[in-house]
Parts: structure tokens; sequence; C-alpha cells
């Protein structure tokens, strides 16, 4: 218990790290899609549970019409088969003395098997031994297929939307495109413009550093006095531009 406990402290990372928030705030806005999906899985394992167990029960020999010592050589043939059907004639399903599937002995043990079956990844395990338990697992698959496959979409949209929204400047890189500064040597720049486009470049690039430092400093809480200092540094940097 001690050491689950130490475990949880990994998810105080996610303070520090902007994937694991952005995970945490895309879940939270599709928790309705989610809350759907994990109810609509609960019925289906219900169903398909129910409907598995019962079908596959036709299948156990019916011990009040047989013999009374049937049950015991029943049980013995069954331990040595390996397809889960008694190998003598009739070929009875092997079930046990209250008329259960071994593979399936209640409506609730086999719920591990159509969680498994719905979600298709299907371990093995418990399987359906008869025709009619064939037709009850394929049914599960599909309807699995389909109860996961529409939430799923909108989960996908939901983060994509987060990611759009969180993504900011300080936090993500962005590509920037570098800019060709025009030379004298161009052929296609005469020397008459060039000085025009040169301080036209200059002031781009003054301007765009500036705002890039007034968005910054605008995101870092600062008392007055500090604000005036930036400020005077700011006019002081223009000025130096302006002298160049």
């Amino acid at each position: 218990y001690p050491c689950f406990v130490r475990l949880l402290r990994v998810f105080r990372l996610g303070r520090f790290a902007w994937g694991m928030r952005l995970m945490t705030v895309a879940v939270q806005k599709s928790f309705q899609a989610l809350w759907i999906l994990i109810f609509w899985l609960a019925v289906g394992t219900l169903w398909f549970s129910s409907a598995l167990y019962y079908f596959e029960k036709l299948a156990c020999p019916p011990y009040d019409d047989l013999e009374p010592g049937y049950f015991f050589d029943h049980s013995e043939r069954c331990s040595e088969s390996s397809d889960g059907f008694d190998p003598a004639p009739p070929h009875y399903l092997c079930c046990d003395a209250h008329g259960s599937p071994l593979d399936l002995l209640s409506i609730s043990g086999a719920f591990w098997w159509s969680m498994v079956t719905m979600c298709t990844v299907g371990f093995g395990d418990a399987r359906p031994r008869t025709k009619q338990g064939y037709v009850v697992g394929s049914a599960s698959m599909m309807c699995g297929i389909l109860l996961i496959a529409l939430p799923v979409a909108i989960v996908s949209s939901k983060f994509q939307e987060t990611y759009q929204t969180m993504e900011e400047p300080g936090e993500q890189p962005h590509k920037r495109q570098a800019k060709k500064k025009p030379t004298p040597g161009d052929s296609a720049v005469g020397n008459g413009d060039f000085d025009v486009m040169a301080r036209a470049a200059a002031e781009q690039e003054k301007k765009s550093t500036t705002q890039s430092l007034q968005k910054r400093l605008a995101r870092v809480p600062m008392t007055t006095e500090q604000v005036n200092v930036i400020q005077n540094l700011v006019h002081m940097m223009e000025n130096l531009h302006e002298m160049e």
C-alpha cells in the first residue's frame, strides 16, 4: 500500500509537463462522450453475457432426464476432453452439476469474456463452444466496434481543440522563416533603392522586437517601478536603433 501511494507522486509532474496538462484538459472536455461510451459498454456487457450464458447452457446435458450416475461419468470424460465437449455420444457440452458450462459458470462470470470481446482484445481464456455461441460472439464484436468508434471521434476533436487553445508561443517552439536582407550586389536592387529597403527592414525588425518583448513582459507580474525601468530600457534601445 505505501509503495502504491508513492507511485501516485508521478502525477505531480503534471504541474510542470505541458503534455500532461493537455491530456487532463482534453479528457475533462470529453467526459460526456466517455461517460456515454462507458454506459453503453456496461449495457452491452450485460446483454451479451446473459445471451451467451443461456445459449451455451442449451447444449448442456439434461441431468434430470438421464441416469443418476451420468454426471460422474460425464465429468471424467470431460476432464480428458480438449474441445470442451463430451467425447461420448450425443456429445453434450461439458457442464457442471448445476447445468452451467464449465467455461462460463454464471452470467457474472461471462462479464470478462464480454468486455474483452467488445473491446476486440480477445484473450481466449474463455470462449463460446457452440454454434449459437459463435453467433453471439460475432454480434458482440460488431457492436463493440461501433460503440467505441463513435465516441473516439468526439474525443479526438476535443483533443485537437484543446491543443490549439493551450498552444502558446512561450511553451511550444515555432518555426520562423528568416527574411533575406537585400544587399547592394543583388541585380534586382538598385543602389538608390537599397538604402530605402534597408531602413524599412530595420524598422520592421525593431517593431517586431519591441512587440515580442512587450508580450513576454505582459506575462510576468511586476511592480510599477519595474515597469517604468523596463519602459526606459525599451526607449533607449529604440534610440540606439535610430542612431545606427
